[in-house]
C-alpha cells in the first residue's frame, strides 16, 4: 500500500489563534523596533526545532532579518517562557492562549502579534504588520506563516479508522468542543 493511500481520519479544530511573541515585564524590548535596533542576538526559548516556539522564533527571525538564536530544550512553553521572565532568555513565540495565561500572571509582556489580526487578548498590542514597516517579501512570509497557524490544533486519528468508530470519536469531540461548561473552563485557563 502506497502511503499516499492512507488518509487521517478529521477530528475537529480545537484551536486556532494569532501567535504572540512575548518577552519580560522589565525587558528592554518594549516593541519589535527595540529588538531590531539591538547590537547582539536576540534569544528566544524553545523545546524543540519545530514546536510552534522554536520554528515560529526562527520564521520571524528570518522574515525580519535579525539575528537571533534560539535555544531548544525546555521541557513545555511553561518553562520556555520562565526562561524569558528570569532573564535567561530574550523572547518567546507562543499561541495567544498559552500568551494570555502569562501575561495575565505577570510572568510575560506581549508586544506583538505575529498575523495581520490583533489577538483577542491584547487588543491594544499591535499586530507585526502595524509595528514594524515590511516590505512586500516580509509581508508575504508573515502572511503565509499566518495562514499555517489559521488551521489551528488540529486532531486527527490514524489512518483507515471504521467509518463507524470514526463517527462516534467525531461527535465526542463535537460535543466536548460546544459543551458549555469546558468552554468556560477553557475560557478561565
Amino acid at each position: 500500500m502506497c502511503s499516499s493511500d492512507l488518509k487521517l481520519g478529521h477530528l475537529g479544530t480545537v484551536s486556532a489563534s494569532p501567535w504572540v511573541w512575548l518577552v519580560a515585564p522589565n525587558s528592554p524590548i518594549k516593541t519589535p523596533q527595540d529588538a531590531l535596533a539591538m547590537n547582539r542576538e536576540i534569544m528566544w526559548s524553545a523545546t524543540g526545532p519545530a514546536d510552534g516556539l522554536g520554528d515560529g522564533a526562527a520564521f520571524t527571525c528570518e522574515a525580519l532579518k535579525m539575528k537571533c538564536k534560539v535555544v531548544m530544550g525546555y521541557g513545555g512553553s511553561n518553562q520556555a517562557a520562565l526562561a524569558v521572565t528570569k532573564g535567561e532568555m530574550d523572547s518567546i513565540y507562543v499561541s495567544d492562549t498559552s500568551a494570555n495565561n502569562y501575561v495575565k500572571s505577570g510572568q510575560n509582556r506581549a508586544i506583538a502579534s505575529i498575523a495581520r489580526k490583533r489577538s483577542r487578548f491584547f487588543p491594544d498590542t499591535p499586530t507585526i504588520f502595524e509595528a514594524v514597516k515590511l516590505d512586500a517579501e516580509q509581508a508575504w512570509l508573515f502572511d503565509f506563516r499566518a495562514n499555517i497557524e489559521d488551521l489551528g490544533r488540529i486532531l486527527v486519528v490514524p489512518p483507515n479508522m471504521s467509518a463507524s468508530r470514526l463517527k462516534f470519536m467525531q461527535e465526542a469531540v463535537r460535543k466536548a468542543l460546544t459543551d458549555p461548561e469546558v468552554i468556560e473552563i477553557g475560557r478561565a485557563h
